[in-house]
């Protein structure tokens, strides 16, 4: 933790106007709350070159699992399916294709077509076969 506080410790960099996904597994019990933790975001203002700090509270409640959710979750069972990860569970083409199926972005009809995720759904397709 004292690393992770340092300032001067260089943890990597994500240049400015990019991003990063972190994808975790949450295996949530009966009776779990509805509060299940908070991460924290150590940055440099780019204005003025300051150290900031932005801290978060994860909620379930009200909590809504959008496209890009999806479709993230889709990308990380690929991986462990190509893998043959010790850590695929239940995993299978056949839910990958179904999810990318069911989302509003992969259906050229939607206003929210997205080539990247199309792309994905026929990648996952041709190596099913």
């Amino acid at each position: 933790m004292e690393e992770f506080l340092d300032t001067k410790t260089d943890a990597g960099d994500i240049g400015s106007g990019l991003t990063s996904t972190v994808v975790f597994e949450l295996k949530m019990h009966d009776g779990a709350p509805l509060d299940i933790g908070s991460y924290t975001i150590n940055y440099k203002d780019p204005t003025d070159n300051s150290d900031k700090t932005a801290e978060y509270e994860i909620r379930l409640d009200g909590y809504r699992v959008d496209d890009d959710i999806q479709f993230i979750s889709a990308v990380v069972e690929f991986g462990l399916l190509l893998r043959d990860s010790e850590h695929k569970g239940t995993a299978s083409l056949a839910n990958i294709i179904e999810r990318l199926n069911a989302l509003d972005s992969t259906t050229s009809g939607n206003a929210a077509f997205d080539d990247e995720k199309r792309i994905f759904l026929e990648m996952v397709n041709k190596y099913a076969k």
